[in-house]
């Protein structure tokens, strides 16, 4: 299993929300997608989008740019790749003491 990891630098309405959800993710994911999980903080939505199947990093890379990541942290996390690290050590989004999990 895999893990995307996808930063919303805002708070969108409910209801895009629930389209992201229900269509956007599965139409990108297909039939590997096994969860998703949205958690809040301050400011920001993220989202972790766990696979099925074992996807490389380059292709965990590339899904997270398709799903709307941060252009920032997709650079960031791209030059990660390309110096070396792996593992997911490159996939950085958020430290976790700083999220409060919310319901939708």
């Amino acid at each position: 299993m895999k893990t995307l990891k996808i930063d919303c630098d805002w708070v969108p309405p409910k209801g895009y929300v629930e389209e992201y959800v229900n269509r956007v993710i599965p139409l990108v994911c297909g039939d590997g997608l096994k969860k998703v999980r949205i958690l809040r903080s301050k400011r920001n939505l993220h989202f972790e989008i766990t696979l099925n199947n074992h996807v490389d990093d380059d292709t965990i890379c590339k899904l997270q740019f398709l799903l709307g990541d941060d252009r920032n942290r997709c650079k960031m996390n791209y030059q990660r790749l390309i110096a070396g690290m792996t593992n997911g050590e490159w996939n950085k989004l958020f430290v976790w003491s700083q999220v409060r999990r919310r319901k939708l």
